[in-house]
């Protein structure tokens, strides 16, 4: 959507000799210049959690793929140390900043720069339930950890001990174990705020 973008993009596969189209779209529209039934594989990471109308995208991502067709999709990840430890703690009751903010205002702003206009996060059977309301069928393959989320990870006591954290935070924070490689898991997956799905078209 982003003419500037569109620019970097084009720098960075010149870089390494590929030939690509770019398309500029209409955030209003969200129409995409594709032929129905036309694609077997959408991939998109780290960009749907910023679009202001989803319906109207994964509609069209319904319309262009072929059947049987895959998506790849990253969203940022609700259940994920980057919500309960960066933002609800560290940034809204240890900083003191957003701390009048609602929870998930808060964590637009300390994701992607505090005038980031949109940036939403999602638990991993309430996204799935959202784009399986399309026509199609998915699954959760699991999450990463952010370098800023392994950093503050020794935090989460002081966090679980603090009674001005919300209870729910401090339970996810009390939940959390850890895998044969060191990494935060919650509920078998790793606590990070990049999630990552697979989609078919049914």
């Amino acid at each position: 959507m982003s003419k500037s973008a569109l620019n970097i993009a084009a720098s960075r596969l010149e870089l390494h000799g590929k030939k690509v189209e770019l398309v500029q779209l209409n955030e209003d529209k969200n129409i995409l210049p594709l032929e129905s039934e036309s694609v077997d594989l959408i991939h998109s990471s780290g960009v749907l959690h910023h679009c202001k109308d989803l319906d109207t995208i994964l509609g069209e991502f319904y319309r262009i793929l072929k059947k049987n067709g895959e998506m790849q999709i990253m969203v940022y990840n609700y259940n994920s140390l980057w919500l309960h430890l960066y933002t609800a703690y560290i940034f809204q009751i240890e900083r003191g900043i957003y701390k009048n903010l609602d929870l998930l205002e808060a964590f637009k702003k300390t994701t992607d720069g505090p005038f980031c206009p949109i940036s939403w996060c999602y638990k991993p059977e309430v996204f799935i339930a959202l784009v399986e309301n399309f026509g199609f069928k998915g699954e959760f393959l699991g999450a990463s950890s952010s370098m800023t989320e392994l950093k503050i990870l020794n935090r989460r006591f002081d966090a679980i001990s603090d009674i001005r954290l919300n209870e729910e935070h401090r339970n996810f924070l009390s939940e959390l174990v850890f895998n044969e490689k060191g990494m935060p898991m919650y509920k078998g997956n790793i606590a990070g705020i990049d999630a990552c799905y697979k989609f078919y078209k049914q």
